[in-house]
């Protein structure tokens, strides 16, 4: 632990007396993350408090914050027996987890959990006082979570709702708009506010710029609330581009939108604007848990940090990581088109393998690899949810393995000696480290990760020309 962190005794011997089944693999520092994550929630739920949501928690993956979203909800729970409270996660195996845990404690008559997989009486679901669901739920079962009063969220980021749109995208929609005389004024002026936000972006000369909060937004209601989609389809060839800017006014209304200047090569300015609808009716009773959020929620929204983060946590640091290249395999540096290169995926994931020299190993890759090119090698089935993180032993190691869009920590790489990092662009980024690998000893610096991308890398495998970066 650094000198200057300062960990809550009391709480975490507390936290451990009263959880000794889920704090014995946590280290003191997960315990503490886990306790402001709690006590995030308890402050949210608690009318008289000063910390009024939405509020997030931002905290790398493997920190503690499911562990303590199951904590939070027990304690409002026992303290507010007539809340009625809802945990929100991006994964269907997430959802059975954290119920498995919350009816343990409070009972499978108070806690319910539904997802499409479920072989469960939705409605039965429904009715209990705390209720998990998967993010997806929400859009498709509008006003059915009207009756709770407080929301944990993992990653609202992924949320119901999400869009991303370029410039031309606003241009088209109010093309259409105006050529079928519907809400020719409300997409015009939409088009107008993109146009703006992409001016001040290029002004500003940041990377990133949040769509301002203003009051008078009523052609941003009159899209959400007026424009029926579904009802003009067959007179539509672009309906993803209209569905996509009703989404974006929605998120200006109640939710996330940030514009970013896209692409990172040199001398490209290509924006994207992204929106992201929560389509929770108590956001001001909101707690959203994140690893992104430094990246997303300090830009965005109506979102403020907790008062616990801010003041109380310290991120874990990497000092001891060596930021390493790996000789990669000659196919396309976009992942998208990886599927066409199936062999040698498998060939070269193989034969990385084999080559690192440590004996356990933790990987993480993007999500449509494992899924088109990667089941197999990994003895999974073609089709269907993994159950991640996956575990199988090759060449005589034990590899642990993820996907770069899981948001719920896990502790079994804890004590992986390697953790390898296969990115699409191939450059290592510091939030890469900070989501995925939060338990080194110290933290990688500004200046190693800038030496990596000029290639004056550490570590014992010489990089070729076309490669792929990994974190050792």
């Amino acid at each position: 632990t650094p000198p200057e962190l300062l960990l809550f005794s009391n709480d975490i011997i507390k936290r451990r007396n009263a959880w000794p089944d889920n704090t014995s693999y946590l280290s003191d520092w997960q315990v503490h993350s886990a306790h402001l994550t709690a006590g995030a929630i308890t402050a949210v739920a608690d009318d008289n408090s000063s910390e009024v949501g939405p509020i997030y928690v931002p905290m790398p993956t493997g920190s503690g914050k499911t562990t303590g979203a199951i904590w939070g909800i027990v304690d409002c729970a026992r303290k507010y027996p007539d809340l009625k409270i809802c945990f929100l996660t991006p994964y269907k195996g997430s959802v059975d987890v954290v119920h498995k845990e919350l009816a343990k404690t409070l009972g499978e008559a108070e806690v319910g959990h539904y997802h499409s997989d479920a072989k469960v009486i939705k409605s039965k679901e429904l009715a209990k006082r705390i209720v998990v669901l998967t993010h997806a739920f929400i859009e498709h079962n509008k006003g059915a979570l009207d009756d709770r009063g407080l929301f944990i969220i993992d990653e609202a980021i992924y949320a119901t709702g999400e869009a991303s749109l370029k410039l031309q995208h606003f241009s088209e929609a109010r093309s259409w708009a105006t050529s079928h005389g519907l809400f020719g004024e409300e997409f015009t002026a939409l088009l107008d506010f993109a146009t703006d936000l992409d001016r001040k972006l290029r002004d500003s000369g940041a990377n990133y710029i949040a769509a301002p909060h203003t009051s008078d937004m009523t052609w941003a209601k009159t899209i959400v609330n007026d424009f029926v989609v579904s009802a003009h389809s067959q007179n539509m060839d672009n309906r993803g581009v209209l569905d996509g800017a009703q989404r974006f006014c929605e998120a200006l209304l109640n939710g996330l939108v940030f514009l970013s200047k896209g692409s990172q090569a040199k001398g490209r300015y290509d924006p994207v604007y992204s929106a992201s609808v929560l389509g929770i009716p108590r956001i001001d009773k909101a707690v959203i848990l994140s690893a992104t959020g430094g990246m997303v929620y300090d830009i965005a929204g109506p979102f403020k940090e907790s008062y616990g983060t801010q003041h109380h946590w310290t991120a874990p640091s990497f000092e001891q990581l060596n930021i390493v290249q790996l000789s990669g395999p000659e196919f396309s540096s976009t992942y998208r088109s990886w599927g066409t290169h199936k062999d040698s995926i498998v060939s070269y994931l193989d034969w990385l393998l084999s080559k690192i020299p440590e004996q356990s190993i933790y990987l993480t890759l993007p999500k449509s690899i494992i899924d088109n090119c990667l089941r197999h090698y990994f003895d999974q089935p073609e089709r269907g949810d993994l159950d991640y993180p996956l575990k199988i032993n090759r060449h005589g190691k034990v590899i642990y393995i993820a996907n770069h869009a899981r948001s719920v920590g896990s502790n079994d790489f804890k004590d992986c000696d390697a953790v390898v990092y296969l990115w699409e662009n191939h450059i290592p980024q510091a939030v890469s480290v900070q989501r995925f690998h939060t338990l080194a000893d110290e933290k990688v610096t500004e200046d190693s990760l800038q030496d990596a991308n000029r290639g004056k890398l550490v570590g014992n495998y010489p990089p070729c020309h076309k490669s792929v970066c990994a974190g050792r």
